[in-house]
């Protein structure tokens, strides 16, 4: 079985293969830059967006390289005069994942300068949880937050704001007591998540040592080695 098929769009695990360190390393042993660049543009979006230890400014600019690059792909592409627009649509990754890079990139630098100025508790800045898996995840918390004496699985907009607000507590104690050397909080694992190991947090932020200023830098420093 091929790890290469591009109908196959949710086989993770593929991607995780054919951006691995020693695939990248045989790329540029072959003399094949465009597929070096492609994968390992791919391995960045791993590294930004689902790896749950990686630190939160290296996510930032990883991002916005990602952002740079394929902004940078896309004008090249688009100067090129030979090619009719349906080719260079097939030269281009899809809308729908250059829209996603850029939305992802501007959201995150949108919840680190809110985090900064104290709107928003550092938690969220997980951003390994932001996917469909953990809002689904959520939406059965909320479900399971009902008696135990009622039938009813559904309820209002009004009644699922306040159950999110529960566990959003619970969540809150999860990523702080969690992490508490001398005395955590345990909570029950899943047994499919038992074999992953407990990765601190690295979303930290101190306001008083981070400026809108470094973020502008780490923003300018992207766009530099996406230039490369």
């Amino acid at each position: 079985k091929s790890d290469v098929f591009p109908d196959d769009r949710e086989n993770f695990s593929s991607c995780v293969k054919i951006t691995s360190n020693d695939v990248l390393n045989l790329l540029k042993d072959m003399n094949a830059k465009g597929t070096y660049i492609y994968r390992y543009l791919l391995k960045l979006v791993i590294i930004t967006y689902i790896e749950a230890d990686t630190d939160i400014f290296v996510r930032l600019c990883y991002g916005w390289i990602l952002a740079f690059s394929y902004r940078m792909w896309w004008c090249s592409i688009q100067l090129e005069e030979t090619y009719s627009q349906q080719e260079k649509d097939n030269h281009f990754i899809t809308r729908a994942a250059w829209l996603s890079v850029e939305i992802n990139i501007h959201c995150l630098t949108s919840l680190i300068i809110l985090v900064l100025q104290g709107v928003l508790p550092s938690s969220s800045l997980h951003t390994h949880l932001f996917s469909s898996q953990p809002c689904e995840s959520t939406f059965r918390s909320a479900r399971a937050l009902s008696s135990t004496f009622s039938s009813i699985t559904s309820f209002s907009v009004s009644q699922f704001l306040n159950k999110i607000e529960k566990i959003a507590i619970l969540n809150h104690f999860k990523s702080t007591e969690g992490d508490d050397v001398k005395c955590p909080l345990k909570f029950p694992i899943h047994h499919k998540n038992k074999h992953k190991k407990r990765i601190s947090s690295t979303t930290s932020l101190s306001s008083a040592s981070t400026t809108i200023n470094d973020i502008e830098k780490i923003i300018i420093k992207a766009y530099h080695e996406a230039k490369k």
